[in-house]
């Protein structure tokens, strides 16, 4: 049943993947990869806050779900939530660093300003955007300056 539901995800026709992932997850509640793959599906829908309610799931369900990770970063970046969606990028980028996670790194970085990165992910990860181009150095010093300056790392 999950790779039919894939199968009609990839092939664009969301009702019927999304109600096959809601047939999987009643069956299997805990399905990560099924909390994961209906909350693209939703994503793609406009249905955001549903979206994060299952990536949200997924990442708890399965810590290491990098598909996930991604997802709910650009869930956050479309709630209009840049701290989270930062936050989330940098989890999926610690599990798996891919181009397209980088750029979406840099993207939602980039107008972000921080009074506070605890631990120094965030800033190490910036500068690493910043040193190894994952986007326009011009796009990402804002950030590296404000993570730089900001009193608590």
């Amino acid at each position: 049943m999950f790779a039919a539901a894939v199968a009609h995800h990839r092939a664009g026709a969301l009702v019927k993947a999304e109600r096959q992932y809601r047939q999987i997850l009643e069956l299997s509640p805990k399905h990560a990869d099924a909390e994961s793959r209906i909350g693209a599906v939703l994503m793609a829908q406009g249905k955001t806050s549903e979206a994060i309610d299952h990536l949200e799931r997924a990442v708890s369900l399965k810590p290491d779900l990098f598909e996930a990770y991604a997802n709910l970063a650009q869930a956050h970046a479309a709630a209009g939530d840049a701290e989270l969606a930062i936050h989330a990028m940098s989890r999926a980028l610690d599990i798996k660093e891919t181009p397209q996670g980088k750029a979406l790194f840099a993207l939602y970085v980039k107008d972000a300003r921080f009074r506070a990165d605890n631990g120094g992910r965030i800033r190490k990860l910036a500068l690493r955007a910043l040193a190894e181009g994952w986007g326009p150095p011009r796009v990402l010093t804002g950030a590296c300056i404000s993570l730089l300056s900001s009193t608590e790392f």
